[in-house]
């Protein structure tokens, strides 16, 4: 794929599923796709193209924000599922991976950026830590973005860690992981375990809630067993904050709270991890930097974040979902 849009010079995007298939860093990388949460260079370039390219591409909720994208079928080929569709021509039993090796070949070198000019999707901004300062979302999700590096990989939770992870600046390819397709809470700790044995070279990096991680928190014990040297990071924001979001909250949305930075001692790896409770900024920079310099031991940090503070991605989530509600009913 990266051969394909390398030899035409074609701008191009992801959507959630997809972020960091291929280097963000790249510089005919125009962004990340959501439908309507897009932002607008990247939703116009890609809603407005003359003839979309769209490979292997999962239209679900979350890719799309919540079905908000606005894309014309008759100028799009779509490959994927086995099949390709050009208009109202459908071409059965053409798996994706030889659809582009086959289409590749065929395509005239040319420069399609005079004509799509790419805007710069990031510019690095270094983050300034008040120490004293209380912990908020915004500025817990400055610091991870900057914080993150091409020996990472993050795995981000579905609810309010992957509505902000969205905008992190992955800049290798296949350094993000995220399970948006089921949203299945819980998913990313364990699977912490298969990315450090697949990708011995790099650390996990998890970003989960509160709400998640008690779903599969026993799985710090076999990531302990395994000396896995991962950094998982729980946001206590006291609860299913997604739920809360997206509909009326109640009593169903709360948890027991935990002691969270005790329990790797808890599961015996007292030697070999470390818990820290983080509430503001200064103590948020040095959690980091000491799980950035000891690269041989697990690090849970929880971060706490006082009055169900949360992402603007979740926000926006949470203002379309009861929008497209209010019309439905």
């Amino acid at each position: 794929m990266l051969k394909l849009v390398e030899t035409v010079e074609l701008p191009f995007a992801t959507m959630l599923s997809s972020k960091s298939v291929l280097p963000e860093l790249h510089p005919q990388f125009i962004g990340i796709y959501q439908g309507g949460w897009s932002r607008e260079a990247v939703r116009h370039q890609i809603e407005s193209s003359d003839c979309l390219l769209s490979l292997g591409a999962w239209m679900t909720d979350l890719d799309t924000g919540l079905f908000s994208d606005n894309l014309d079928t008759a100028r799009m080929i779509v490959a994927g599922d086995g099949q390709v569709q050009i208009g109202d021509r459908c071409y059965q039993n053409v798996q994706l991976a030889d659809f582009i090796c086959g289409l590749t070949p065929f395509l005239k070198p040319r420069s399609y950026l005079s004509s799509h000019p790419v805007a710069p999707y990031f510019s690095s901004v270094p983050f300034i830590p008040v120490a004293s300062r209380k912990l908020t979302a915004i500025r817990l999700y400055e610091r991870l973005n900057t914080f993150l590096d091409d020996r990472m990989i993050l795995l981000a939770e579905p609810g309010d860690s992957f509505c902000a992870a969205l905008d992190f600046h992955i800049e290798e390819h296949e350094n993000f992981i995220v399970q948006a397709y089921y949203s299945s809470i819980g998913y990313c700790t364990p699977a912490a375990l298969g990315v450090a044995f697949a990708r011995p070279g790099k650390r996990p990096v998890v970003l989960t809630g509160d709400g998640a991680f008690q779903m599969t928190a026993q799985e710090i014990s076999t990531l302990v067993r395994e000396r896995c040297a991962a950094i998982i990071l729980i946001i206590n924001n006291d609860g299913y904050l997604v739920e809360r979001v997206l509909h009326e909250d109640g009593p169903y949305n709360d948890i027991q709270m935990w002691n969270y930075a005790d329990l790797p001692a808890a599961f015996g790896g007292a030697d070999y991890s470390v818990g820290i409770k983080v509430t503001t900024e200064g103590e948020l920079e040095q959690a980091l930097s000491s799980a950035a310099s000891d690269e041989e031991k697990l690090f849970l940090i929880e971060l706490c974040l006082p009055d169900r503070d949360c992402s603007a991605g979740l926000k926006q989530l949470g203002d379309t979902f009861r929008k497209t509600a209010s019309v439905k009913q």
